[in-house]
């Protein structure tokens, strides 16, 4: 959990909602879903500097800013050139590792390759039909996608990753995705026949104290419902955020919002640099500094008292993102306002 220092108390409250330190190690992506907010993105897409994600990694191991990092944002992690070689060194400061990836890129050689440095990875399969995958914009027909899928997941279990399958919950006005108790309970026996059929070994003590952790975590963040199976296999069923369904145009609004889960106080690095305190701002527009010049650990010093009020916000659930205010009215307590 985050550990500021040299931060007044009211900061530290913030630990208490955060889910893990992110950088987007790159916000290119290989698939072209109808329904992501990268299409209003304003920043350039492109791959984060490898000195800076270096350099910010030993911030947070050093410092004690987090015990987690997860690659995730926007874009695919797995695109990124040196990708291996950030999560073998992230690893190797003493950080637990969270890949979130659309699973595309798992290939069997791959999947091997990174197993060993990961500890918990999210593949987003989003929907439960070739129908909701094609609105991914994806070369990759469904049954070969959700073939590889299930075949880096068997992987991965094997070699006592905790792996997570998400999908959406909800409705877009492109599409309907998992909208019933009924739907929910077919994908889950999929799962469960699944996990049936692999050898895999017993998760220790430690790693189902972790699985129980990253679930708890889950739940919080996302409002979701998050079903554990044997052998360290999670299935997520996750709410359609309010950004998904275009809160970040202007004027819009939707029906969806809920401020208390959009403040999530996610520490993120994106790819241009700038460092922002959740990861629903994906266009930077609350950056606190940026992360190519100046550390993190100094950016936090230097906003101590930003982050005070934030946390103080955060936790009493109300709105402090300009991002989010799209999808609610801004109330006085709003940094922004």
């Amino acid at each position: 959990m985050l550990k500021y220092r040299n931060l007044k108390p009211a900061a530290t409250a913030a630990s208490k909602r955060s889910c893990m330190f992110c950088i987007e190690l790159t916000s290119l992506c290989n698939f072209s879903c109808s329904y992501c907010p990268s299409q209003w993105m304003t920043r350039d897409k492109k791959h984060i500097s490898y000195r800076t994600a270096i350099r910010n990694l030993e911030a947070i191991a050093t410092n004690k800013l987090d015990s987690t990092i997860g690659f995730h944002v926007m874009g695919e992690p797995m695109l990124y050139p040196r990708f291996d070689e950030i999560l073998k060194y992230a690893g190797r400061l003493g950080l637990q590792t969270v890949l979130v990836t659309n699973g595309s890129l798992l290939t069997p050689p791959r999947t091997k390759k990174i197993a060993p440095y990961l500890n918990q990875i999210i593949i987003s399969v989003n929907g439960n039909s070739a129908s909701l995958h094609e609105l991914r914009g994806c070369t990759l027909k469904y049954d070969n996608y959700m073939s590889r899928i299930r075949a880096a997941a068997a992987v991965l279990l094997e070699q006592q990753v905790i792996v997570t399958i998400s999908y959406m919950s909800g409705s877009l006005p492109q599409a309907d995705f998992i909208c019933t108790k009924r739907e929910q309970a077919a994908v889950l026996r999929e799962w469960r026949r699944f996990s049936q059929q692999i050898e895999k070994p017993a998760l220790s003590r430690k790693k189902n104290n972790l699985r129980s952790s990253f679930i708890g975590r889950l739940k919080k963040e996302t409002a979701g419902e998050c079903f554990a199976l044997p052998g360290g296999l999670n299935v997520l069923f996750r709410p359609i955020s309010p950004l998904w369904a275009g809160n970040p145009r202007p004027g819009h609004r939707s029906p969806q919002a809920d401020p208390s889960r959009m403040c999530n106080f996610t520490p993120s690095i994106l790819s241009n640099g700038k460092f922002v305190l959740c990861c629903g701002d994906f266009d930077g527009r609350m950056s606190i500094g940026n992360a190519d010049t100046t550390s993190v650990h100094e950016i936090l010093k230097q906003n101590h008292a930003l982050i005070a009020r934030i946390a103080d916000i955060n936790q009493r659930g109300l709105l402090f993102e300009r991002t989010c205010t799209g999808c609610s009215p801004r109330t006085k307590a709003c940094p922004s306002a």
